[in-house]
């Protein structure tokens, strides 16, 4: 338990609040359960969650680390933790069976980082997952904005989240006064005041419990369009992960995931941690990293020519580089910023197909192994091309 625990200190993905794929029926049920206990109109309960949904909603990237209950501990080196039975077993499997074991989820629930780490080096060794690791090794270098907006053929303001906070509250307070101008014109202005206190208790329990899982669902409902932004902007990290080399644990997108209302690809970068917990970080862990977290970013301008979700990414990077000792000047912070995405457009582009079939299969809530298959075989079969 106590090499468990230390193992657990290993640097993993930073969790993505986004906007789940929630049914909208959850909604109509919370404004029926309003409209019964108040008394209000029907359109009134609708309108009231939507309203403080609206308020409430921050569809905006956290990030977290998992971390050691035990402050300070150190990881242990990969050979002096014993593996789980099945990890055990996997070192040998060939592709099939493995990518199978990977979306068997009761299989692997009980593996340690360590465990990842180790099946993931073995199949690398053995060549079973090509195109793994092929993209890591590169060295940041100085990007104006001007190749920046050159090498992408895309603006910076396309490639800078927009914040979407400050248009949801405009929505919610939206909501609000059409409530209130309706309710004054059909008398039930009484059954309002009593209906929001109400409907804000709903919502506070739909964000400290459920994850905003209702809050979502309305959104998705009143933009529907978000649900392939997400699966997009996740395929992004997902896919620049194991071109960068780094073990994929999993990923969730819907609200029928653990994560009710939240989404995330979960990877490991043992190295990382290893060297910044020595205070000794070496450029290339650091490019690897940086590229993959404005993955997200750069898979959205692609593809709609503006990035809505990432702003947490960038601020991920910025406060990890400016709590180094020295700390990074803000000037060598934007550049890499702007090295790293457009690494990731590129790669993004190189990878288009594969990126593409890995959103669709996202979204439609495909298990680890088959997302990692796709792509395996794209991969693969680029190799073959050049090979003829």
């Amino acid at each position: 338990q106590a090499e468990r625990a230390e193992a657990r200190t290993v640097t993993s993905t930073p969790t993505y609040r986004a906007l789940s794929l929630a049914s909208p029926q959850a909604s109509l049920l919370a404004a029926s359960l309003l409209a019964a206990i108040t008394r209000a109109p029907m359109p009134l309960a609708l309108l009231a969650v939507a309203g403080l949904g609206a308020l409430g909603l921050r569809p905006t990237s956290t990030h977290s680390f998992l971390q050691s209950s035990r402050a300070g501990a150190t990881p242990r080196r990969t050979g002096l933790v014993r593996l789980a039975a099945g990890a055990d077993k996997a070192l040998d499997f060939p592709r099939g069976k493995l990518l199978t074991l990977f979306s068997n989820t009761a299989e692997t629930a009980e593996w340690s980082e360590q465990d990842w780490e180790r099946v993931y080096r073995s199949a690398e060794r053995r060549g079973i997952l090509p195109g793994f690791g092929s993209a890591s090794g590169s060295i940041p270098t100085e990007v104006t904005v001007a190749e920046l907006e050159q090498r992408t053929a895309l603006t910076l303001q396309a490639l800078t989240p927009r914040n979407s906070g400050a248009q949801l509250y405009l929505l919610g307070a939206a909501f609000f006064a059409v409530e209130l101008l309706l309710a004054k014109s059909v008398g039930f202005e009484s059954a309002l005041v009593q209906t929001l206190p109400v409907t804000g208790l709903v919502f506070a329990v739909d964000q400290l419990l459920l994850g905003s899982k209702l809050t979502f669902a309305i959104i998705l409902w009143l933009r529907p369009e978000y649900g392939a932004k997400l699966a997009r902007h996740e395929a992004g990290h997902f896919l620049l992960a194991y071109l960068m080399g780094l073990p994929i644990t999993g990923y969730f997108l819907s609200g029928a995931s653990p994560a009710a209302g939240q989404a995330g690809t979960i990877f490991l970068d043992v190295e990382l941690f290893e060297q910044l917990s020595r205070g000794q970080l070496k450029q290339s862990a650091l490019a690897r990293y940086s590229t993959i977290l404005m993955g997200g970013i750069a898979a959205e301008a692609i593809a709609f020519d503006e990035a809505e979700g990432g702003s947490s990414d960038e601020q991920a990077l910025v406060e990890m580089l400016t709590n180094l000792r020295p700390p990074w000047s803000k000037e060598r912070v934007f550049n890499l910023a702007r090295w790293s995405v457009v690494q990731a457009v590129e790669l993004l582009r190189e990878y288009k197909a594969e990126h593409e079939l890995l959103a669709t299969k996202m979204a439609a809530g495909a298990p680890l192994g088959e997302c990692l298959g796709v792509i395996a075989r794209g991969c693969e079969a680029r190799q073959q091309k050049v090979a003829i």
